[in-house]
């Protein structure tokens, strides 16, 4: 049985056709426009949908839905697709414009809602922090609190410990988390960007704060969530590039400490002083 929008859906068909190409593009758009909506929220749906259930299983909700949405875009690839499928007669030339004008929409929308997304999450996904291990935190004081447990991380955590310095570690990767604790460090699962982390680690009464996290974007969010509970803190932050040096200007940080430059700083002093380029490196467990 044939659907009772058929004949209309023929004589769009046949006026459209009668059109000249960019004529014919908006006229498609225009009469097809909710079906394009239609199509562009299932898509995005279903690829944020098969993205969150990859990335939940190495990491906690609030992570993985943030990196669904993010991800939820249809890049310029799908051009190329579509170009072959209607070129091969797999795809109807009308359709293509619809799903090109999609994918075009996609992008349009993308660096809007991505603005949204982190704020978005962040209120409506609870984070699977271990609230109950931080509550002895809250009586803390004169501790140093280390967000980010990579590499660098590492060196920090082992250097404090080292120097026989009361910290903590906190980090949003399961799989940092679960290093740090078979390292027995003192490692917590959650968000420093996410004010009730931060004053669950006491951070008001912590001795300073070392931010050593990779993502730019991320280490502006910490960076504003620690100067917001506790505006005179020590807070020293590891940077890569000056784009962000640039992109920390605006905030009261204590201490940037660019990694490239410090690095040349020492190769130059170790050359114009090899003698005193022999340094105590502690021993303990590989870092990798």
């Amino acid at each position: 049985m044939g659907s009772p929008l058929a004949p209309s859906a023929r004589r769009v068909s046949r006026v459209a056709s009668r059109l000249p190409g960019t004529t014919r593009l908006r006229f498609a758009l225009h009469g097809g426009q909710r079906m394009i909506v239609l199509l562009l929220v299932l898509v995005m749906l279903l690829k944020s949908a098969i993205i969150f259930l990859i990335v939940r299983m190495s990491t906690h909700k609030a992570v993985a839905l943030e990196t669904a949405l993010s991800l939820a875009q249809m890049g310029e690839f799908s051009f190329a697709i579509f170009a072959l499928a209607t070129s091969g007669k797999l795809l109807d030339p009308q359709l293509e414009q619809m799903l090109i004008m999609m994918v075009v929409l996609s992008m349009v929308i993308t660096p809007f809602y991505l603005q949204r997304v982190h704020p978005a999450v962040s209120r409506l996904c609870c984070q699977e922090e271990p609230h109950e291990d931080l509550t002895p935190l809250s009586e803390r004081s004169n501790h140093v609190i280390v967000c980010g447990y990579s590499v660098v991380g590492k060196i920090v955590a082992r250097d404090l410990r080292t120097r026989g310095l009361d910290y903590v570690i906190i980090d949003n990767s399961l799989k940092h988390v679960k290093e740090g604790l078979d390292r027995g460090e003192p490692i917590y699962l959650g968000d420093l960007s996410k004010k009730p982390v931060a004053e669950a680690l006491s951070l008001e009464n912590a001795q300073a704060v070392i931010v050593t996290l990779d993502n730019p974007e991320k280490k502006r969010l910490v960076c504003e969530t620690v100067l917001t509970v506790n505006p005179d803190a020590v807070l020293v932050v590891k940077i890569m590039t000056l784009e962000e040096k640039a992109l920390l200007a605006d905030l009261e940080i204590s201490n940037i400490v660019d990694s490239k430059q410090e690095v040349a700083h020492i190769l130059v002093e170790r050359a114009l002083n090899p003698e005193a380029s022999e340094v105590h490196v502690p021993a303990g467990e590989p870092l990798m």
